[in-house]
């Protein structure tokens, strides 16, 4: 009996994993793609449909969220270092740009909204990095 609770148990972590890894492939894919498809219009959705990536990072991500962790299971918090603040400035301004290219029609504004927009995202990556920390 204890064998085969240890089995189930062992299968379980495993397929945890693999939705982790899952939702954390297709959600930069989706983004990734994203971005290349907002640069120019049809490179990506001309051979492959977006929302295939964003319809797998979803439900994967509800395995994740339905299934849980223990408390024992839980990742160490993240520690301060110049990588996650690269990191996060990094995505800051693919998304500042991503919404430029999205209202450069609108004038001179955009550039302004594209600039509030980056700096509000770094503010919350920043804010949720000292929040592990804690």
């Amino acid at each position: 009996m204890f064998l085969n609770n240890q089995k189930l148990g062992d299968v379980s972590k495993v397929a945890g994993n693999l939705f982790k890894e899952l939702f954390k492939v297709s959600f930069i894919s989706y983004f990734v793609l994203y971005f290349f498809e907002t640069v120019q219009e049809g490179l990506v959705s001309y051979f492959i449909d977006l929302n295939i990536f964003l319809t797998i990072a979803i439900l994967s991500g509800i395995i994740i969220i339905i299934t849980g962790e223990s408390s024992s299971e839980q990742e160490e918090k993240i520690p301060h270092t110049v990588r996650y603040y690269f990191i996060s400035a990094s995505f800051s301004l693919i998304a500042a740009l991503i919404i430029f290219l999205q209202t450069k029609e609108i004038g001179t504004i955009s550039v302004l909204l594209a600039a509030l927009s980056g700096v509000l995202i770094m503010s919350v990556s920043y804010f949720f990095i000292s929040t592990q920390q804690e």
